[in-house]
């Protein structure tokens, strides 16, 4: 079975004309998402202007920009282009984290970068990783090497060397320390300004001019109150003088076009005249539509010998100092002028970025069989998944995009797109992407059609046909006006446009409004069909307030892999007017890739067959998997199943780098023995809602096996995912994972072992629930290959959070129905052969709530000799619990109606091995609850106890159940309180102290004496119904 990709063959066409006059320019100057511009002036470099900005999760991250007139800009390189610099990126979630605001600075020969990476889930200083990027030639990507990294407690941080050499580090809030750029260790820290109005003090910069040490800010926030302040002092930590014409940039309260003026730099040209760097909004006072978000713009600044300087108001049309035009700045252009890219080479243009760095697996430049063509593979997750829930949308699922800034106001992005959908979900297009909460899209999906006729599988099940549609939708959920989304549009993609390319169009004719289209190509006079419009505003600050919108060609989400998809060309243009003459046709002459069968497709199952495994790599290989459903057997068949494994005779090869979603295998046995063997191994891979169940059928009844993992989350480290699930064996092991929501569930025939699990090694496990039942219906029960439970959890160096595991038995013997009742009726002398035995390591594990429930038949709790290892609790001697906040133990013990016999029998020879049930705690708050169901057989009245000790602080608990004994050796600081009731009668009690040490061999008067203390506060008619009920107990 293939993946299913879209390849793109791309012909981008950008057109931007920046001319460049002496005393006239345009800003921005670098217009498009440049957010938190800085820059520096080298005049050894060909009098040339470097500039970086803020990229967050974008990357390639951090470009270094380079101009010699400052109104030509080529990308020089990139700082990070590099996963393992800044392996932050993988774990990031907020769309918010990533690279802030940067300093660029030059000495003696060597280019430093100064940046945070932010991690807005992480608490405290933890938050933000200081970065120290250097490089001797900026003009190469690999010249700049792995970060120095260094502790700070804030954001923007500025780098500056005094004129002793001594360099300084300043930060938001402001403060500065100094700082050693080669090791990252820095000194004392000293605030020294509290700014003009003390609101949001980011983005210091500190200069040294006429004996004075400047120093510019930014206040009042990224937004409409954003300006820029300066003051100075004669001494570097202070005090500083407040300009009192502060601020000295701005257009609060103003109804300028240019708004959110701030987060300023300085720096000189060669003829010794001053710059400043800005960031700034195009949006009005109103704020509503600005797409591109935080764009960078240029003004002259005149600073007079021993004054303040003076910077001129920003606005679109500016006059400057002189310069003379220069076009031949060394670097890429591709970002800022026209250009056709055919994608003959092997690596993607410098501007083409990914959202966090890729799957290196997800795309390739001119695979084999495919020159000329960007090949990608399917996403895994929605572009839109931030719709409904915000966190969900910045989950980290493996997307596909390539993406592309919008730099224009004014432009028109397409596609050619020759796609051959299979199934009911595929779908490729185009989106403007500000976040996947905000983003406005044109896709071709796979949906169902309006025919009415069903077809029916080979399974028996009856499907719709599908067919593809065009579809227009959009999110706004994030945005400041929700309201103003726009309805989805869906219309079946015309039958006449089949076998050839669909061209997608994006076109912002206007600065508020953006509206699809879909054509019929390559023909030149295609004609254009109307999807949508949608406002800017959607894209428009919101969740995003920080980034601008990026252009994407996506995958939006594949549910398999049978479908292929061809991208055939891709123009940006700002020429509305004009025509496309420009782009290279070449494309029109290749050969379309058509469409695979009928424009009606029936969504099939993957059909099994005996002898071929359906995973097979004995390499390792990369697989993508969704939406798979796999059928085999009939109820009368006792045909050996398929293997299902990573490879063949190499039970332990694993499939890395794997996306797992929504996998479903169900097979139909009548014999036990026919089982397959499922043998899946999965490194840093994902697996999301998997299901592998077999139903069997036999003279016992039906029993399914199924074992289901739902996850959401991260790889933290790396990702294994095992089902180990022949007849004998069901396993599954995690490593180094985030799971959330997860579901762990086996049900088994009498003739099947059951699960282990097992090896959760620095595994994240949130709300998790784990659960086995065993219904061998009527299996004799005196079978000495009867079920027993060996389930065991190592979560070393972990977490777990909200932990549940009921186990429940049930056992439907001579003809006698049980399934989850306490009561059994016939002969019990063999239930000892029913045994379960657990173990629970959670060495360094942090757990701040755990609640395990074990709900089982009472004689089979106890760890029998011949399970061939050391008997143990369910939790072990050397658990410790010293973060846990609280601790919850359930165990309900089912004796049952013995009609007579006495149940103890079966367990006299089984007493020497029972051990503590609860080891040595060390815990803050814990609650033990024990709760015991019986039938006493002669009143055929039902007892029930419940016994709640609460430990506080350090307590020290051990006990053993031994039918109604208690086993306790403990310090407590509060009174244990007991509930025993008969129907609906309950009774509380407290106030005395509970000191007494009762031995396993204590006598059962002194038990039931024991037992009477709780009760003696309840009432006279109670306590004699509870000590009667006790007493008939044999």
């Amino acid at each position: 079975m293939k993946p299913t990709n879209a390849c793109l063959a791309l012909s981008v066409a950008f057109c931007s004309t920046t001319t460049a006059q002496n005393q006239t320019f345009f800003n921005p100057v670098l217009p498009g998402w440049h957010s938190d511009p800085s820059c520096v002036f080298v005049a050894e470099r060909d009098n040339t202007t470097f500039c970086t900005t803020s990229t967050f999760l974008r990357t390639p991250g951090l470009p270094v920009l380079a101009s010699r007139d400052l109104l030509n800009w080529k990308i020089a390189s990139h700082a990070i282009t590099r996963e393992n610099q800044v392996s932050e990126y993988a774990r990031a979630v907020p769309q918010s984290d990533g690279i802030w605001a940067a300093t660029i600075r030059y000495r003696r020969g060597t280019f430093y970068i100064i940046t945070v990476y932010r991690d807005n889930l992480a608490p405290g200083i933890e938050g933000n990783k200081g970065l120290i990027f250097n490089s001797t030639d900026p003009y190469k990507d690999s010249s700049w090497g792995d970060p120095i990294r260094f502790r700070t407690a804030e954001i923007d941080p500025d780098l500056f060397w005094d004129d002793d050499g001594t360099a300084y580090m300043l930060t938001a809030g402001i403060s500065i320390s100094t700082i050693d750029p080669s090791t990252g260790i820095t000194g004392n820290t000293s605030h020294i300004w509290n700014g003009s109005n003390g609101a949001f003090l980011e983005g210091p910069h500190m200069y040294k001019k006429d004996g004075f040490y400047y120093l510019m800010i930014a206040e009042g926030g990224s937004g409409l109150n954003h300006s820029v302040t300066i003051a100075r002092s004669k001494h570097i930590r202070g005090p500083y003088e407040s300009n009192p014409t502060n601020p000295v940039l701005g257009d609060a309260g103003t109804d300028e076009y240019f708004q959110n003026i701030g987060h300023a730099d300085l720096f000189q040209d060669e003829n010794g005249h001053w710059w400043s760097s800005v960031l700034c909004w195009r949006s009005g006072p109103e704020a509503l539509s600005y797409p591109m978000g935080r764009e960078m713009s240029i003004t002259p600044v005149s600073w007079p010998e021993g004054d303040w300087p003076v910077f001129a108001p920003v606005r679109g049309e500016m006059k400057g100092w002189a310069r003379p035009t220069a076009i031949n700045t060394p670097g890429d252009d591709g970002l800022f002028t026209d250009d056709m890219i055919d994608f003959e080479s092997t690596s993607l243009p410098k501007h083409f970025l990914f959202w966090r760095f890729p799957n290196k697996q997800s795309y390739a430049v001119s695979p084999e069989g495919h020159p000329g063509t960007l090949w990608l593979t399917q996403s895994f997750g929605s572009i839109m998944d931030g719709v409904d829930n915000f966190t969900a949308g910045f989950d980290l699922v493996d997307r596909t995009l390539i993406m592309r800034q919008q730099m224009h106001t004014l432009f028109e992005y397409s596609v050619d797109v020759d796609f051959a959908p299979r199934e009911q979900g595929e779908e490729v297009g185009i989106t403007l992407f500000l976040n996947n909460a905000q983003n406005i899209n044109l896709g071709i999906v796979m949906l169902p059609g309006n025919a009415t006729t069903n077809i029916t599988t080979a399974a028996g099940a009856s499907r719709s046909f599908v067919r593809p549609h065009l579809r227009f939708r959009a999110s706004g959920g994030g945005s400041l006006n929700p309201t103003d989304t726009p309805k989805t549009v869906v219309e079946p993609l015309p039958c006449t446009w089949a076998g050839h390319p669909v061209r997608l169009i994006l076109r912002a004719q206007d600065s508020r409004t953006y509206t699809l289209y879909a054509a019929s190509s390559p023909r030149p006079d295609h004609t254009e069909m109307k999807l949508g419009t949608a406002p800017a505003s959607l894209v428009s600050g919101g969740m995003g307030d920080f980034t601008g919108c990026i252009i994407l060609t996506v995958v939006f989400s594949f549910v398999n892999l049978t479908s292929n998809a061809f991208y055939l060309k891709t123009i940006y243009t700002t020429d509305l007017n004009g025509t496309e003459a420009a782009v290279n046709s070449r494309w029109f002459n290749k050969a379309p890739f058509n469409w695979q069968g009928d424009m009606d497709v029936e969504c099939q199952p993957y059909p099994l067959t005996v002898g071929s495994p359906f995973f097979t790599s004995n390499n390792g290989f990369h697989y993508r998997v969704k939406g798979i459903i796999m059928l085999n057997g009939t109820a009368d068949s006792s045909a050996g199943s398929p293997d299902i494994r990573s490879a063949i005779g190499y039970k332990n090869t694993a499939l890395q780098d794997c996306y797992l979603k929504d996998l479903l295998i169900i097979l139909y046995k009548s014999d036990p023995s026919a089982l397959p063997s499922w043998w899946l191994t999965f490194k840093n891979s994902v697996v999301e809602s998997a299901v592998l169940q077999c139903n069997v059928l036999s003279d016992a009844g039906l029993a399914e096996v199924t074992l289901q993992a739902d996850y959401h989350g991260e790889t933290e480290k790396n990702y294994d995912y095992v089902i180990d699930s022949n007849h004998k064996t069901r396993a599954s092991v995690w490593w180094g994972t985030r799971l959330s929501n997860a579901y762990f569930i086996g049900i088994l025939a009498a003739a099947a072992r059951v699960p282990k699990i097992e090896e959760h090694d620095g595994t994240f496990l949130n709300r998790a629930r784990i659960r086995f039942t065993a219904n061998p219906e009527e299996t004799d029960i005196r079978s000495d290959d009867f079920f027993g439970l060996k389930w065991s959890f190592n979560f070393a160096n972990g977490r777990l959070q909200q932990f549940e595991m009921p186990l429940s038995k049930g056992v439907k013997a001579y003809n006698s129905h049980f399934w989850g009742s306490p009561v059994m009726t016939e002969s019990l002398h063999y239930a000892k052969l029913m045994h379960s035995l657990f173990a629970l390591d959670l060495g360094n594990c942090d757990s701040p709530s755990l609640l395990l429930t074990h709900s089982a038949l009472q004689y089979a709790i106890h760890a029998p000799d011949d399970m061939n290892r050391k008997p143990g609790g369910l939790l072990n001697n050397s658990a410790t619990f010293e973060r846990m906040d609280a601790l919850r133990y359930n165990m309900i013990p089912q004796p049952g109606d013995t009609d007579g016999q006495n149940p103890t029998v079966a367990l006299n020879e089984s007493y020497a091995a029972f051990q503590p049930i609860m080891g040595p705690l060390s815990c803050k708050n814990a609650t033990i609850s024990a709760q015991y169901l019986c039938s006493v057989p002669k009143q055929k009245k039902t007892g029930v106890m419940l016994l709640s000790i609460v430990l506080a602080d350090l307590v020290f608990l051990q006990a053993a159940w031994k039918l109604l004994q208690f086993v306790a050796g403990t310090r407590m600081s509060k009174v244990p309180q007991a509930m025993v009731c008969e129907g609906c009668l309950s009774l509380h009690h407290g106030g005395e102290n509970f000191g007494k040490a009762h031995s396993r061999d204590a006598d059962e008067e002194s038990v039931i004496g024991l037992a009477g203390d709780y009760i003696s506060l309840a009432s006279r008619e109670s306590r004699t119904a509870m000590h009667n009920s006790l007493a008939a107990i044999p």
